[in-house]
This record gives C-alpha cells, structure tokens and sequence, in this order.
C-alpha cells in the first residue's frame, strides 16, 4: 500500500492508547514503563504506527516501542515519527536497544545520526540486541 506521507498526522498519545495498539499487533507491551511520553501516527483517522520516549536518568532519553503496521512500512513513517519524537527530547543523549539484524532499524537510526555502540544478549528474551546512541 503506497500511502502520501503528508497524509501522516502525528500527535501525542496516552500510555494506555500505545499499549492497546502494541498488544493488538503483538509486541511486548511489558517493556514500556509507565512514565513515557507517546506519539502515533494516523493515516485518515487510523492509528498506524507508534513510538515512545522514556527519560530514565537527567542524561539518557530512551527510544521504545517503535512499530510500523507491515502495509505501511519501507515509506518512510518510521523515520518521520521517529524524528518528530527527538523534538521533545531534553536530555544530552538519545539511545535505542534494536534486535540484531533488524535490518530496516538499524537503517532508519543510522539515518538519524544514532551509531551502534555495544552488543549484548537481552536476559528477558534471549534476543542478540545492539544498543544504539546519539547526542541530542
């Protein structure tokens, strides 16, 4: 489906509107505290993609949760949203976990001027993870 990115409208969101889309498209909604600010992305009034920033500490931002619906993705929403998040961020630096060989991730991070800095195995998953950081 070829979607006209304009058409993107992006808004904050609610803890509880991002976990209900997670646990409808299957990922962990276990990971995403309850301090975040969330941001989804809407294409005629649907709710297609979303992304959330947790700040733990006075210097780190985390990026999680980020999901694009498969109809929607290699268009560029991820990055848009992603980039919209980084606005609100207010800490010096910015960092995301991407599963190893995420492919489509690791580019759209790369794109954002994230570099990859350390690797380690997720103890909750088993997943290879890679953690990934920028300054703000």
């Amino acid at each position: 489906m070829s979607t006209n990115l304009s058409n993107i409208e992006i808004k904050t969101i609610s803890r509880d509107e991002m976990v209900n889309y997670l646990s409808n498209v299957s990922d962990p909604v276990n990971q995403i505290p309850g301090r975040i600010t969330a941001f989804g992305g809407y294409v005629d009034g649907k709710l297609i993609s979303v992304v959330c920033l947790y700040k733990g500490f006075w210097h780190t931002t985390e990026i999680r949760g980020l999901h694009v619906q498969k109809e929607y993705r290699k268009q560029g929403i991820g990055t848009q949203i992603v980039s919209h998040a980084l606005k609100y961020v207010d800490t010096p630096v910015v960092m995301a976990t991407v599963r190893s060989g995420n492919l489509p991730s690791e580019r759209l991070f790369s794109k954002l001027g994230f570099i990859p800095c350390l690797d380690f195995i997720n103890p909750n998953t088993g997943n290879e993870v890679t953690i990934w950081i920028r300054r703000r």
